[in-house]
């Protein structure tokens, strides 16, 4: 949980007027929604290593698992099926949202099976599409 702007803002430079997205960014490093996509990719992954409860490994399968996809060369990967929903409030269920971080990993991140080094690469790679590859789309004040 963020602590509020206001207390964030007597500690360092930013001002009252600045937004909690801009708080949260200087107070954990990089934006909410890549702070959500990391937890999603990090129980995607227990739930490719089996160390995810089962309740949770029930609701995801595996592209290869499929039957309608047996010869497809996406048969070959690591990936999930994304469950089909008619509305943007399912898209926010794990069954869907789960399968979309998780597929949207590179590879060679995929392939880990250590959960440490697993955290370590997938953090690095969501803090280099946050900042890196998008120059100017967030600005932090220096401190």
């Amino acid at each position: 949980m963020l602590p509020p702007v206001s207390a964030l803002s007597t500690s360092t430079n930013l001002s009252t007027r600045d937004t909690s997205s801009e708080a949260a960014i200087l107070y954990t490093g990089y934006p909410s929604n890549h702070r959500i996509k990391h937890k999603l990719c990090t129980l995607m992954h227990q739930i490719h290593t089996g160390h995810a409860p089962q309740y949770l490994a029930d609701s995801v399968q595996l592209v290869v698992e499929s039957s309608r996809r047996p010869c497809l060369r996406s048969a070959d990967t690591a990936d999930y099926i994304k469950r089909r929903t008619r509305t943007t409030f399912g898209e926010r269920c794990f069954s869907h949202a789960g399968p979309a971080a998780w597929n949207s990993l590179p590879d060679s991140i995929k392939l880990t099976t250590d959960t440490n080094r697993f955290r370590n690469l997938s953090k690095t790679h969501l803090f280099h599409l946050a900042f890196i590859s998008a120059p100017g789309q967030f600005v932090i004040r220096a401190l």
